[in-house]
């Protein structure tokens, strides 16, 4: 066990959710006596464990484990611990050996991607009129619904599944009917903030899953092709620009390390929001629900506020102030 070497490899970066190939290459580095029944356990991040088992290294040979894991949440997993052990023969005798490798560059696990549904709504990204800071949609608006095809209807619009049920019955083709085209803003801010007033819920999921919130927000954004800008109390309230694809990437990457912001002031907020103009089309999202600080702060109705508790938390670790007095 003394002779042998460990070396992990994997991505730079990836999403939280999603599998990514890990190497893990195991070296005999003894001139003879062949390693056998190796068990490896090697934990990347708080959360992130996983095994594998080498049956047998040769002397003087190496074997590679091509893992494929997972991250359930965003990590900075700057050096990697790991276990081998051994029962070799016959379950009679016990080996370990442990020790850690620095992942350098570290490994960084990005947040997974979570669309609110207030930007899902129609209209909440639609310019009621055309100005400097409006782009046109595209040819079409929202989907209105189906209707009879008319002479002069364009076949790209046919519902085939609708048709098929409707020439079936003996009637005709179905299309599908679109409202105006509208227009996208072409550029709004996106405020995270963790204020809340006193009594306010704090829970470190509930961290985890407005950063998930925010990524997806900004990938929406991007597929859109509107522009933002990222004003975060974690980041100490510096702008961050997200106009192209690697400013986005780089914003990933300070999500992966990001820690929550403690003392956060409604008046801190207050001035980011104040310093972007009335016109200018905002997204606010909060750690905190909603109702624990809208009344503190004067939001302009051109504003999208997202509740994070449209989805399900797990398991609670913490406790509001109020309820920690009485427990």
């Amino acid at each position: 066990m003394r002779k042998l070497s460990v070396r992990i490899e994997g991505p730079l970066r990836v999403h939280a959710g999603k599998k990514f190939p890990l190497k893990v290459v195991l070296r005999n580095q003894r001139n003879f006596l062949d390693s056998i029944g190796l068990k490896v356990e090697i934990k990347l991040a708080r959360n992130l464990h996983f095994s594998a088992v080498a049956p047998w290294v040769a002397a003087g040979g190496d074997v590679l484990l091509d893992l494929a894991i997972m991250s359930r949440q965003r990590a900075c997993v700057m050096e990697a611990d790991y276990r081998i052990e051994s029962n070799f023969p016959f379950g009679l005798f016990h080996r370990e050996l442990k020790g850690t490798q620095a992942m350098a560059p570290p490994i960084l696990i990005y947040p997974k991607k979570i669309v609110p549904r207030e930007l899902m709504m129609q209209g909440a990204l639609i310019a009621s009129e055309l100005d400097r800071s409006s782009r046109f949609s595209g040819e079409f608006g929202d989907l209105r619904g189906l209707r009879p095809w008319q002479s002069g209807d364009s076949a790209k619009h046919i519902d085939w599944p609708a048709s098929a049920k409707s020439l079936a019955r003996g009637h005709e083709l179905r299309v599908r009917e679109f409202d105006p085209p509208g227009f996208y803003t072409e550029h709004c801010d996106i405020v995270f903030h963790s204020f809340g007033k006193g009594g306010a819920i704090l829970r470190e999921d509930r961290f985890e899953r407005a950063l998930a919130f925010l990524a997806g927000t900004m990938d929406y954004l991007y597929s859109l092709g509107v522009k933002f800008t990222l004003h975060a109390d974690f980041l100490a309230w510096l702008p961050q620009a997200g106009d192209s694809r690697n400013a986005l990437i780089e914003i990933y990457a300070l999500l992966a390390q990001a820690t929550r912001a403690t003392g956060t002031e409604a008046h801190e907020v207050q001035s980011v929001i104040d310093s972007q103009g009335g016109a200018q089309t905002r997204i606010i999202l909060s750690d905190i629900e909603t109702e624990s600080w809208v009344d503190s702060l004067e939001v302009p109705k051109n504003s999208v506020l997202v509740d994070i508790r449209q989805v399900r938390f797990g398991r609670r670790v913490t406790r509001s102030s109020k309820e920690a007095v009485h427990a």
